[in-house]
């Protein structure tokens, strides 16, 4: 039997830190970037960052 009520609170608390870890990653790199003058591109951001192109295309 399924619960009802499922206590999801951890996990959405655990989402919303890692989503908002993975955009500081994306911040921090593309400052590096704009540093050193280097191509911004969805490609070049995605491997500074070290996250996926789909998460920059969602956020």
């Amino acid at each position: 039997m399924a619960n009802k009520a499922p206590n999801t609170e951890g996990i959405l608390k655990h989402w919303k830190g890692k989503t908002e870890y993975s955009i500081q990653k994306v911040d921090e790199a593309l400052k590096y970037m704009i540093k050193n003058q280097l191509n911004i591109n969805f490609n070049s951001v995605a491997e500074q960052a070290k996250v996926s192109k789909g998460f920059l295309y969602k956020n």
